[in-house]
């Protein structure tokens, strides 16, 4: 129950950091003591992007779940409906990163 709870809160956390990043990277320009955003933002996608595909990867080629550990209703939910946000997260990290250093004229 600790577990599940702990993971929750923690993923609850986490949700909350990354929308607080993105609305940063969503102000233009990056400048003064703000030049991290963007490396903080190519971080979040990387890892994101990596999550999304090591663990479609994995779950593809049945690695390591052979042995009826993970079931195919739940091999399913997991390719299908519930890792691709990890990927589309970190390709929209990647945007807002992309345009909050992209320099645009004043005006």
């Amino acid at each position: 129950m600790e577990f599940v709870v702990g993971g929750l809160y923690g993923v609850a956390l986490a949700l909350a950091v990354a929308a607080v990043l993105g609305v940063a990277l969503a102000r233009n320009p990056v400048a003064g003591r703000r030049r991290w955003l963007p490396l903080l933002g190519a971080g979040v996608a990387v890892v994101l992007v990596l999550r999304a595909v090591g663990v479609e990867l994995l779950l593809l080629a049945d690695a390591g779940y052979g042995d009826g550990a993970v079931s195919p209703a739940q091999r399913w939910w997991t390719l299908v409906l519930w890792n691709p946000w990890f990927l589309l997260g970190g390709i929209t990290f990647a945007i807002a990163t992309a345009a909050a250093t992209r320099h645009r004229p004043a005006g």
